[in-house]
Formats: C-alpha cells, sequence, structure tokens
C-alpha cells in the first residue's frame, strides 16, 4: 500500500467524521441558541419594567416642576392645571422608588441570571454539550489539518515538521482553547460559564 493510499484512507476518516460532528455541532448550538434568547429574554423583560417604573419619577419630577412655576406665576388656573397633572402621580412615587430599588438590587446580585436559571435547569448540560461539539469538530479540524500537510510536505519532513506548521499549530491552539472552556463548564459556576462562553461558542466560526 502506497503513502498516496495511507494518506487518502486517512482523509476518507476524518471526512466522515467532520460530517457526523457537524450534524451534533448543529444541533447542540441549536439547544444553546434557544437557551440564550430565553435568557436575553428575560434581561430584556427587566429592563422594560425598570424603564417603565423610571418614565413614572420623571413625570412625577415633571409634574411637581410645572406645580412650583404654577405657584410662581400667581395664576390660579396654572395651579389647577399643574395639580390636575402632580396629583395622581405622587401616591406612585414612593411605589416606583421602592420597586426600582429592589430591582436594581435584584440585578446587582444576579437575579437575572438566577431567573433564567430556574426555569432551564437544563443550562450546564446544553452549554457543555455545545462545548463538546465544538471540540470534536475542533479535533476533526486538526486531524484534517494535519492529514493535509502530510500530504503537503514531502517523504523527508517528519511528524514534527508537520505538527509546526502554521495551520496544524493554529488548530492545535484552537483545540487546547476549547479543552480549557469545557474544564472550566464543568467545573465552574453555571452563571461564570454561561456569561463566559454561550456567545463565544454561538458566534465562533
Amino acid at each position: 500500500m502506497t503513502a498516496a493510499t495511507l494518506v487518502e484512507g486517512a482523509k476518507s476518516i476524518v471526512r466522515g467524521k467532520h460530517k457526523d460532528n457537524a450534524l451534533k455541532l448543529q444541533a447542540a448550538l441549536e439547544s444553546l441558541r434557544r437557551l440564550e434568547g430565553s435568557r436575553l429574554s428575560i434581561v430584556a423583560f427587566n429592563d422594560a419594567v425598570i424603564a417603565e417604573l423610571a418614565s413614572y419619577q420623571k413625570r412625577e419630577q415633571s409634574a411637581s416642576a410645572a406645580y412650583s412655576r404654577a405657584i410662581k406665576s400667581g395664576d390660579l388656573q396654572q395651579v389647577r392645571e399643574a395639580l390636575r397633572e402632580w396629583l395622581p402621580l405622587r401616591p406612585l412615587l414612593e411605589f416606583t422608588q421602592r420597586e426600582l430599588g429592589a430591582l436594581n438590587a435584584t440585578r446587582t446580585y444576579g437575579g437575572d441570571f438566577t431567573q433564567f436559571a430556574n426555569e432551564n435547569k437544563n443550562a450546564r448540560e446544553v452549554l457543555l454539550a455545545a462545548c463538546r461539539a465544538r471540540l470534536s469538530t475542533a479535533n476533526a479540524d486538526a486531524d484534517q489539518a494535519r492529514a493535509d500537510e502530510r500530504a503537503r510536505l514531502s517523504d523527508e519532513f517528519d511528524e514534527s515538521d508537520v505538527a509546526s506548521s502554521p495551520i496544524v499549530k493554529r488548530q492545535a491552539a484552537k483545540v487546547s482553547g476549547l479543552e480549557a472552556m469545557l474544564h472550566r463548564s464543568e467545573t465552574e459556576s453555571i452563571e461564570t460559564t454561561w456569561k463566559s462562553f454561550a456567545e463565544q461558542l454561538l458566534s465562533e466560526k
């Protein structure tokens, strides 16, 4: 059996692995994308609630300022109009301040992510599956790069020369980075690893 036949056989095996890995990666990333969408929806909803409460504060402050101007104007009709605008907002001020304080405090201590994690108990498993799928694909890419370089280089070059090739080294570094990501995802808190890696896994090409 010639060296060319061996190389072509190795490349055929790599191509088969690559196709299988691509299908697994697609499924894993779709699950990850759904959960990340859920997390972002929680953040967006809470942002909207905070903005709505803040708008009441601004309206009350504006109405209060209008009342002060009306008093200074000496115009009773202006005072009546300012009171009609301001008085209904006064009882809401304490409530909005209290709610804003509570929501901001909850957010400071990770409330958005706690809600997400409580609603998605499988978040760690989904993140790990995406990490493993990315790593499998990277390993297949690294094998392909080594096979291509082995085929490109003449027989006078040994495996250390193949490993020193820039493209092979680049793929090896990618594998190393994903191995570190997987290890952290297995050992660190889901809040830390999700925030660190979910978007990276989804955006990586």
